[in-house]
């Protein structure tokens, strides 16, 4: 029996649990009545958890912080409806790790929960090469928010549509939102309303070798949602990334909080 077990067994009615285990390179969690469970692993090392089993026959809730996607084994999960997954990324992104947080996603998804992934990336540099998930299915609406809190300076703006591509192409969120922290948010939103409004040529975009088509041939709908401290407002008529970042400009920046695009696929 490791440490944390042996301390979670001596409190035989817990409901909520909040560990921070930035050393652990397993971890097991094993409780009959726990109900909400949040785990902190930041390691300087990014070695990623080899073992993350989670046996709570009553959990609802569970939220995990950390600087990679999580190997995450649920078992007697019938009662869990909400995942969140907060992620800090500082080391290069690339396809193998897009590739993983699509497997780890979908695991988490034929558990039929509310999933939210909220991403901070501090990544100089970002890859992505479509072609790598040719012949694989990626199902629709797997994930129920896509939160990009804050992008570093660090992060050119000549990454963005790899990081775009990445993820849209590795999950199907229902939401994307971005918040108004840095310049380099706003440069993102730009480019991120861009490519979702604006997908010409789309006969062609996906190779005859494609068994299943890209997530171009996916989005059906895309609403854009401005929200402010006053409030929301729908962004109406033919948007593309220049005029909705001209209308933020009129829009008194202490207000500001984020753009959400609402994403309706088939």
């Amino acid at each position: 029996m490791d440490s944390v077990t042996r301390i979670i067994s001596k409190f035989p009615l817990l409901e909520t649990l909040i560990l921070d285990v930035p050393k652990v390179k397993s971890l097991q969690i094993f409780h009959p009545y726990l109900r909400r469970l949040e785990v902190t692993r930041f390691s300087k090392s990014y070695m990623k958890l080899k073992k993350f089993q989670i046996d709570a026959p009553r959990l609802y809730g569970f939220k995990y912080n950390g600087t990679d996607v999580p190997c995450l084994l649920f078992k007697r999960f019938s009662c869990l409806r909400e995942v969140e997954l907060d992620l800090r990324i500082n080391k290069d992104i690339d396809s193998s790790w897009f590739l993983s947080l699509r497997e780890n996603l979908l695991v988490l998804n034929q558990q039929k929960v509310v999933l939210t992934l909220s991403l901070m990336i501090f990544s100089d540099m970002i890859a992505f090469t479509p072609m790598l998930l040719e012949g694989s299915l990626v199902p629709s609406l797997c994930l129920s928010c896509l939160k990009l809190k804050y992008i570093s300076k660090g992060t050119t703006t000549l990454t963005y549509p790899a990081l775009i591509e990445g993820l849209l192409g590795s999950c199907h969120p229902n939401t994307v939102t971005v918040n108004f922290l840095s310049q380099q948010n706003h440069e993102f939103i730009e480019i991120l309303c861009n490519t979702l409004m604006r997908r010409e040529g789309m006969e062609k975009c996906c190779s005859d070798r494609y068994t299943f088509p890209c997530w171009r041939h996916r989005l059906q709908e895309v609403k854009v949602v401005v929200e402010t401290l006053n409030g929301s407002r729908v962004c109406k008529g033919d948007i593309h990334g220049n005029a909705l970042c001209n209308s933020l400009l009129t829009i008194d920046n202490g207000s500001l909080q984020q753009v959400k695009f609402e994403l309706k696929w088939w």
